[in-house]
């Protein structure tokens, strides 16, 4: 049977995966970023912010499921297609809105094809600027 983590774990987990380089241009995406009338996280919220404030903000703003969302929107605008399906497999297990705050990894999820940006367009109207 698949463990289970608690999403900050899971968001630490994934975030950990970005270099010094990719973690900047992550939290510049996170400054511009829109969601069901969520304010952006300011700049300078988020410029000398380590992985762990970057999720606590992250949670604080957008709610448990949001944050999982927001982070895989942003892994795919970062081009960083293979953290966002990984992220969204190990979301997938979890019932959206569930008060479970733990994510599973190993369920198989659909998602867009890596080499597919339609779906990835279509959010981008919606989430920025």
């Amino acid at each position: 049977m698949a463990t289970s983590d608690p999403v900050e774990k899971v968001l630490m987990d994934f975030l950990d995966e970005l270099n010094d380089k990719s973690l900047v241009q992550f939290h510049w995406y996170l400054s511009k970023y829109k969601k069901d009338g969520t304010r952006p996280i300011p700049k300078s919220k988020l410029e000398k912010a380590t992985l762990e404030e970057t999720v606590d903000k992250l949670i604080q703003v957008y709610g448990e499921d949001g944050a999982v969302n927001t982070t895989v929107d942003i892994f795919r605008r970062m081009n960083r297609n293979d953290l966002a399906i990984k992220l969204t497999e190990a979301s997938s297990s979890r019932a959206p809105g569930s008060p479970n705050t733990e994510l599973r990894a190993g369920a198989s999820v659909s998602v867009c094809p890596a080499a597919s940006t339609s779906c990835f367009r279509q959010e981008k109207k919606k989430n920025f600027f």
